[in-house]
């Protein structure tokens, strides 16, 4: 199983993924009074009391092309 996590200015969103397939896809908004107790609370959401072998996470950032 693999966590993935994406962190936004307006959401969080997660999921697990098994065998290929996305599993518990979960988005809530950002919390921006206790962002990591949130993302804690919607990681352990989608991997229901499961260890991940590894997990991905996407935030946003600056983007040169150059």
């Amino acid at each position: 199983m693999i966590a993935l996590v994406d962190i936004g200015g307006t959401k969080l969103a997660a999921a697990a993924a098994v065998d290929g397939e996305l599993k518990n896809v979960r988005r809530v908004p950002t919390q921006r009074d206790n962002p990591v107790g949130a993302l804690t609370q919607l990681i352990d959401s989608v991997l229901e009391a499961g260890q991940p072998e590894a997990i991905g996470i996407s935030v946003p950032g600056p983007f040169d092309r150059d």
